[in-house]
């Protein structure tokens, strides 16, 4: 069973898998053993939060599904029954980050179970032999190391003291054998001699001490004793009386019953001459029926005595020979049943002998030692004369003490890399694995953690590549104002290495310019808007500011520009004619002043013709008419 603590490692440092998203279901598979065998009907108990959520049974292969929900604290407990120990695994489904895979995540598993042994202390086992919880750093769900680091030398202390205690039994089984086969060589002697009390007393020692519960040897012989005790005492009466009948046969020429009933007295007391003398006198009657008795007695004679000796075959052949002669007789009829039982239960112990040897020559092949050590051990059981269990046994315990260093060594490497697999230090943890494929070239950890560490590399050499690039892309857009194109390569920099600040600041940057450039548009919309608007009233001088301040905020735009053109000819225009206005005025006035009334009249004329106001009007044509009454 040293298994059991290499299950623990196996189960803690099951196969990982990427991280999922609150939309995920972590699905255990799990597969349940029993010293090799997968373990069918084991009872699983799943707990959600302190709550029992299902029981099931692992099919005939020893599997079973078990669902999980995100946010979730499980306790999954495995066996308990049919004998078995029980063993707890804590899988926490907590804390696992949005972003990733939906669906189905499969979590493979095995645990392996064993026979309680009365007196062994298994509490340990109320403590998890493992917590799977979700590791952030890698995106996967992963056995918790610090837990197994801390539980690793009770499960150490738990094989070292079953190992012990399966030791003891099979010394107790070895030296049980020893005294069941003393008291058959025994009672075997007392029986061929016929000393009854001997044998049933040496036979019922055999079957209290027997070690194998399939083998019924010892109680079929104490059956066979009852049978002839009974029988002996039964034979003396049916003697008796077959001597009476016969001789009232031969009284009455009933030959044939004669014969049949000195034959019969014959059977019941081998040793007796007189039936025997009394069936000489009518042999010459009945010849034939003679032969025939005597045919059938020597068969089931051959029979009993090659019974006595077990020598199954040759009283098998004798008692069917006797069946031939006598069809009707039960006797032999029930010997050979019990024969045929005898020889089943024979061929089961040889299978079974054949089937542990195989086993265990299968396992040691593929360096399974203490599998092949605990199937040769019961090969021994079963044959304890054989010498090739006993051999192959010294051999495995030698093969075990050189695995054992290789095993230590390679557990070592193993730590080492994994503990440099998790400070990222790659070329360290690469060694390290390489070391440990080295020592144990069939195990598949090492090569995939190669392979996962190979990965590692080339993937951070191409996010290097692609992040410089987009850093790249970034900075030139950047440069040429293309702040949409610098926005999208400085993101896809930033999710290629997150933890860099550079496509953060140059984002920041982007996202300021791109915001002063929004408040210059809406700054320059209402600008020309009160330019627009400055214009319809003729408030050139705040149109003009107003244009002005566009141009300041979107210096290449064409149209504000154009507006101040259209405002400085107005502006231009306007001016002359104000100066137009005032000369005409001016003329009108002077004219008026020299009495020239027509003249006067021609210049404002020409100055209400540049000016249309009301109160130029007004004002000219009073002044005109007050110039007219005067005259």
């Amino acid at each position: 069973m040293k298994g059991l603590l290499k299950y623990i490692f196996l189960l803690l440092f099951a196969v990982s898998f990427q991280q999922v998203n609150a939309q995920f279901r972590l699905i255990m598979e799990m597969i349940v053993t029993d010293n090799g065998k997968k373990l069918p009907g084991a009872q699983i108990k799943v707990f959600k939060n302190g709550s029992l959520v299902e029981t099931l049974l692992t099919d005939a292969k020893g599997l079973a599904d078990i669902p999980m929900d995100p946010n979730g604290n499980y306790s999954i407990e495995i066996g308990g029954n049919k004998g078995l120990i029980k063993k707890k695994l804590s899988v926490n489904t907590n804390n696992v980050p949005a972003e990733g895979a939906k669906g189905d995540v499969f979590f493979p598993a095995e645990v392996k179970l064993f026979k309680k042994l009365e007196g062994m202390d298994v509490s340990i086992l109320e403590k998890p032999i493992g917590k799977i919880v979700y590791d952030p750093d890698y995106g996967e769900f992963d056995a918790d190391p610090r837990y197994t680091k801390t539980i690793q030398k009770q499960f150490q202390q738990l094989e070292k003291d079953f190992l012990a205690q399966q030791a003891a039994a099979a010394a107790n089984t070895l030296n049980a054998q020893k005294k069941y086969d003393a008291a058959i060589k025994i009672a075997d002697k007392a029986f061929s001699d016929e000393n009854w009390e001997k044998a049933s007393e040496q036979y019922k020692i055999a079957e209290k001490v027997n070690p194998d519960p399939l083998e019924t040897y010892p109680s079929f012989q104490l059956a066979e004793l009852q049978t002839k005790l009974i029988k002996i005492k039964a034979d003396n009466k049916r003697y008796d009386n077959a001597i009476s009948k016969a001789d009232a046969a031969v009284v009455a020429k009933e030959y044939e019953i004669a014969i049949a009933e000195y034959k019969r007295a014959s059977g019941y007391k081998p040793k007796e001459e007189y039936p025997k003398g009394k069936v000489k006198e009518v042999q010459n009657i009945l010849v034939n029926a003679v032969k025939v008795d005597q045919s059938y007695l020597a068969a089931i004679e051959k029979g009993d005595n090659a019974l006595k000796i077990n020598d199954m075959k040759t009283a098998k052949t004798a008692f069917q020979e006797a069946v031939a002669l006598k069809s009707d007789e039960v006797y032999p009829k029930n010997k050979i049943a019990e024969i045929d039982d005898i020889l089943a239960k024979q061929g089961a112990k040889k299978a079974e002998y054949d089937n542990a040897i195989k086993e265990a020559d299968d396992t040691l092949a593929a360096k399974e030692y203490e599998k092949s050590k605990a199937a040769y051990t019961k090969a021994k059981g079963l044959k304890p004369g054989e010498k090739y269990p006993v051999d192959q046994i010294a051999r495995v315990e030698a093969l075990m003490v050189s695995a054992a260093k290789v095993e230590q060594n390679y557990l070592l490497a193993i730590e080492k890399g994994d503990q440099a697999l998790g400070s990222k230090s790659y070329a360290e943890a690469k060694t390290a694995f390489e070391n440990a494929s080295q020592l144990k070239s069939d195990e598949e950890y090492p090569k995939n953690k190669i392979k996962e560490i190979n990965e590692l590399i080339a993937k951070n050499e191409a996010q290097d590549k692609n992040y410089k690039t987009k850093i790249t892309e970034g900075d030139k857009a950047l440069a040429a104002k293309n702040y949409e194109g610098a926005k999208t390569a400085y993101q896809g920099a930033k999710g290629i290495k997150p933890t860099e600040s550079y496509p953060q600041q140059k984002l920041t940057e982007i996202d300021g310019i791109l915001a002063n450039l929004a408040k210059a548009e809406e700054s320059y919309k209402v600008a020309i808007a009160k330019g627009d608007k400055a214009i319809i009233a003729k408030d050139f001088e705040t149109a003009k500011a107003a244009f002005t301040e566009a141009i300041s905020l979107k210096a290449k735009e064409q149209y504000p520009k154009d507006k101040l053109a259209e405002i400085q000819t107005i502006v231009l225009s306007n001016k002359k004619n104000e100066e137009k206005y005032n000369t005409a005025i001016q003329n009108g006035d002077d004219a008026i002043a020299n009495k020239d009334l027509a003249k006067a009249k021609e210049f404002f004329t020409e100055a209400l013709s540049v000016k249309q106001t009301k109160v130029t009007r007004k004002v000219k044509s009073l002044r005109l008419k007050r110039q007219l009454r005067i005259k």
